[in-house]
């Protein structure tokens, strides 16, 4: 997949370095065949520290939202060959960002998919959020996956809707089992028994690690309340993690394509008016059929509309 620069990207770098990206086709980055979703990373004209890209983080100067990710030597290469000076100006004034592994970031508003041979077109969605126009990423979010359903999506009346993990508490009951029996294992042995102290260290070791395992699955998972009475929407019932129901602006249905160990999975996330985090997953599992359900049940609980990504036919 590649992008052509269709509009003078935003940055650090002097306007008419910028202008010279127009009209250029970059190609993207293997691991990234669609926009993505993070910080913008187009080449700041000195080298930046984690505090310091903390702080930019912070106070908005490196802006959320999508974004294409093309190679640092690919996109220079191609803009050797249009505009010199301009390449000449990246290699003088950023050499922290030359490199095999190093990459740019161009923001996805200011271009357009140019799709080869074989390629899915991964162009966002195009919302209009009052006067604002609100780019919605069309590749599916890093997130686990799993073979069965982990959420389950139930109505508590008219006016709420829980989406609360399933399955968890049995995993984390049978880890916290083990943890325990090892744990006493390695205790006993330590008092009474002869066993050598490697074997009990290993012992109390793999207890505890299948202790703190449970606990987490006990306590991680997160749940969501979509509250339309009060109109807001909850998350883990921590009322620091609320906000309006007015900022889901869809909801999304997107694949994730097989892997090693679990086949396709489908995710369902939630369309956010948020510039730092636009999406959030809610479930990613198997089962087509309970995603659609449940989809496009939250969707028109929320009065929003249903962005359905998955290729497969109904």
């Amino acid at each position: 997949m590649e992008v052509r620069v269709i509009a003078v990207p935003p940055g650090e770098a002097p306007e008419h370095i910028r202008r010279a990206w127009l009209g250029l086709v970059l190609p993207l980055a293997p691991w990234a065949p669609g926009p993505v979703e993070g910080a913008e990373c187009d080449g700041p004209t000195k080298p930046v520290g984690v505090f310091a890209t903390l702080a930019r983080l912070l106070t908005g100067r490196y802006p959320g939202g999508l974004y294409y990710v093309t190679s640092v030597d690919a996109a220079l290469a191609v803009l050797e060959r249009a505009s010199p000076g301009a390449s000449a100006w990246w290699l003088e004034n950023t050499p922290h960002l030359i490199g095999a592994n190093r990459t740019f970031q161009i923001a996805a508003g200011v271009c357009e998919e140019v799709p080869g041979p074989g390629d899915r077109s991964t162009r966002p969605h195009r919302l209009r959020v009052g006067s604002r126009e609100v780019a919605v990423g069309t590749t599916p979010l890093f997130v686990s996956k799993a073979n069965f359903q982990t959420k389950s999506f139930r109505r508590v009346g008219d006016q709420l809707l829980v989406v609360k993990p399933t399955g968890y508490k049995v995993f984390s009951l049978v880890s916290f089992f083990f943890g325990t029996l090892l744990v006493w294992a390695a205790v006993s042995q330590a008092i009474w028994g002869t066993e050598p102290v490697l074997k009990i260290f290993f012992a109390a070791c793999g207890g505890s690690i299948f202790l703190v395992i449970g606990v987490g699955l006990w306590f991680l998972p997160r749940r969501f309340e979509f509250d339309r009475e009060a109109g807001r929407m909850r998350v883990s019932r921590s009322a620091r993690n609320e906000r309006p129901l007015r900022d889901v602006l869809a909801v999304q249905l997107i694949e994730q394509p097989r892997g090693r160990k679990i086949g396709t999975t489908y995710q369902i996330n939630l369309v956010l008016d948020d510039i730092r985090r636009p999406r959030v997953n809610l479930s990613n599992h198997t089962d087509l059929e309970a995603t659609r359900t449940d989809g496009a049940d939250l969707a028109n609980f929320l009065g929003v509309p249903l962005l359905d990504d998955v290729t497969l036919p109904r």
